[in-house]
């Protein structure tokens, strides 16, 4: 698709949408206000978009997470109050969120034993080290157990039943589920721009064209062990507490919906950006954020005058932080002249 002869490839499209999930239709009244709507079989997706928001996983809120001990394996309490996680459908297998200072960490549970929770390894182990961790953490901003059918219960939260294929939502005041339109997201890439670094994707543009309804799995299976600008720490069994400061050259990154790589003169300008579950735009990450598997060597790329809003990661992300990224042994690795100008962002990166 790249221009040639000195021409670039436009691609015009005013009011068009390129959605990387699938509409939801169908939705039929349950018990206690809950609906429920038929999805493929096997769909999988951690997003659901409903009137253009993200809907939350079904989950409940911990009272107080120092009512909780942490070890090398789970967390574990004596206080009765917590014993529905025990009697609970589904808790093995849904996940425990911990939002702290400037972390947001996500441990998927393996089993459910008398009083604890056993996790999952080594999205565990991985959260229980570094800085603002599970048990040190510098701010407390709630912890909840999420992602199990039985904990459905509040108004804009959702659960997916990937092997019956059937998705459950619960209405939000005023939300009419016959006329909403809700999508789940399946894709995490809609766009990938990327050529190799002696022959880079070139001369392409954008220009008021729309992106929505993406979805991020990784931390369904690895977990999510948050570090600062959003990177995180892989699933990697050679780490220890002792050298901690060691692992930031091989953090990786979460995935844009549009990624630009070992290409050049790449242009997106107008449109939204929305209802994404991983990033937006992300130009020249290190390799394993590329869908392509090449990473970095982006120059004389615009993101110019586009609207992001409900983006559950980093609207845009340029640059990557693993070693290659900051010396790279290739010259034609290196991103350069990385333009974002006139953008307007809303209500990003929360969720």
């Amino acid at each position: 698709d790249s221009g040639r002869n000195g021409f670039t490839v436009n691609w015009n499209g005013p009011g068009a949408l390129i959605s990387g999930g699938i509409r939801i239709t169908g939705w039929t009244q349950g018990s206690n206000g809950v609906w429920s709507a038929s999805v493929p079989a096997g769909t999988r997706s951690r997003n659901l978009y409903v009137n253009g928001k993200a809907a939350n996983f079904a989950r409940r809120k911990l009272a107080n997470r120092k009512d909780f001990s942490y070890t090398s394996t789970g967390m574990s309490w004596t206080n009765g109050q917590y014993d529905w996680l025990m009697n609970t459908a589904g808790i093995a297998g849904a996940e425990v969120r911990f939002i702290n200072s400037f972390t947001d960490r996500w441990s998927p549970i393996q089993s459910v034993g008398n009083r604890q929770l056993v996790m999952r390894q080594y999205a565990w182990f991985n959260n229980m080290w570094g800085y603002d961790t599970v048990a040190k953490n510098n701010a407390d901003f709630g912890v909840w157990v999420q992602n199990a059918l039985a904990l459905l219960s509040d108004g804009g939260q959702f659960y997916l039943d990937s092997s019956a294929g059937k998705v459950y939502y619960k209405p939000l005041a005023g939300e009419d589920m016959n006329t909403a339109a809700t999508y789940l997201g399946v894709l995490e890439c809609i766009v990938s721009i990327s050529g190799k670094y002696d022959n880079p994707a070139h001369d392409i543009a954008f220009q008021d064209i729309s992106f929505a309804h993406t979805t991020w799995m990784k931390p369904a299976t690895m977990g999510y062990v948050d570090q600062q600008t959003g990177a995180y720490i892989g699933e990697n069994t050679t780490y220890t507490p002792s050298n901690f400061e060691s692992t930031r050259p091989h953090w990786l990154q979460m995935p844009g919906a549009i990624q630009v790589s070992a290409a050049r003169n790449i242009v997106f300008a107008g449109g939204n950006y929305t209802q994404m579950g991983g990033g937006g735009f992300g130009i020249g990450n290190d390799a394993n954020a590329h869908a392509s598997g090449t990473g970095l060597g982006a120059s004389y790329v615009t993101v110019a005058d586009g609207y992001f809003t409900q983006i559950m990661g980093n609207s845009i992300t340029a640059g990557g932080v693993q070693a290659d990224a900051h010396h790279p042994p290739d010259a034609r690795m290196t991103n350069s002249r990385i333009t974002i100008s006139g953008n307007i962002f809303y209500n990003t990166s929360a969720l």
